[in-house]
């Protein structure tokens, strides 16, 4: 009796463990493509890598090939690691796992700031600390005229921000959050040449594009004369396999607000239409993922092949034990 009751509390003790140490983890940062990793083996320094996550969220080692890093906790990756290893070398059975630099967590700052620019986070600010830490607003900048476009989260949607009124209420837990891939622009105070006169300078913008999204290295990039959609994708380092070329958006910012274009890219490409749009200074391009073509299927039948792999394994230990 007294047996069973020491392996009863050896269960509740157990059981208490992995629900903290469960709470603990969910509120680890999760890995994600563009990341910077550094893997580390105390017990043999010489196999230490510094890996970046591919856009299809694996990374490469040399000891046991290519594994899935995104959407696992350096905690969870480095267990992972540390398994598949020891298989190899009985006498490596940890590794470590260090985020190096949050290249997923990165958001994008434009116009009337003192260093535009992309920035990354591991955990994502709130549009007012973003622009301070992009060293804040010009003497030029307007903080009652905030453009968003988000990028990954309602993805295209576009919220206009009066930070000003914001600020004087003195409530930071009303600041718009941010998530990946959002695009934040500061815009210009109106000028003070009359009412009905233009101002040349309210106009000017940065000789930029912005390309995000489903491409090999999204960011800014130098306009060029009579660039169109299909150069500056090129010049980003080109689509990635599972971007969607038929549903890309181009924002046109036309003060006070942005308009919106979609261009099919792939049927451009192929028939020749619909007509080349000529890009302007500071449009952003996103080029969304494929949900439903091939590379969205293989990776419900990638997922799908790892879980029945992991059942088989489970069985024919059980079956091996039970004999």
């Amino acid at each position: 009796m007294k047996r069973l009751k020491l392996i009863g509390l050896a269960l509740i003790a157990t059981c208490l463990l992995l629900f903290f140490n469960d709470n603990l983890s969910a509120q680890d940062y999760k890995i994600g493509p563009e990341d910077v990793l550094q893997i580390s083996f105390w017990q043999d320094p010489s196999l230490n890598q510094t890996v970046t996550v591919r856009q299809d969220g694996k990374i490469t080692l040399s000891v046991i090939g290519e594994i899935t890093a995104a959407g696992l906790t350096p905690t969870e990756l480095a267990s992972k690691i540390g398994d598949q290893v020891s298989r190899y070398n009985k006498q490596i059975s940890q590794a470590t796992v260090e985020v190096l630099r949050y290249n997923s967590q990165k958001v994008f700052i434009s116009g009337q700031v003192l260093n535009p620019g992309k920035y990354s986070f591991e955990e994502m600010p709130n549009v007012w600390e973003l622009i301070k830490e992009a060293g804040g607003i010009t003497e030029l900048g307007d903080l009652s005229n905030i453009v968003i476009i988000r990028g990954s989260v309602n993805k295209g949607e576009i919220v206009h921000v009066n930070l000003s009124n914001l600020i004087a209420e003195g409530d930071p837990g009303k600041y718009p959050e941010l998530y990946p891939e959002d695009i934040v622009e500061v815009k210009r105070a109106p000028s003070d040449s009359g009412p009905g006169l233009p101002s040349h300078a309210a106009t000017e913008r940065k000789n930029l594009v912005y390309v995000i999204g489903r491409v090999g290295t999204p960011g800014a990039i130098s306009l060029e004369e009579n660039m169109d959609c299909l150069d500056a994708i090129a010049l980003a380092g080109g689509p990635t396999p599972d971007a969607d070329l038929g549903k890309v958006k181009i924002f046109n910012k036309q003060d006070p607000y942005s308009n919106v274009i979609i261009v099919d890219i792939k049927k451009r490409s192929e028939k020749g239409t619909p007509p080349r749009y000529k890009l302007r200074p500071e449009d952003t391009i996103l080029i969304p993922p494929d949900e439903g073509g091939f590379w969205g299927t293989w990776g419900r039948i990638r997922d799908f092949v790892a879980i029945f792999g992991t059942v088989v394994s489970t069985y024919l230990l059980i079956d091996r034990f039970s004999e």
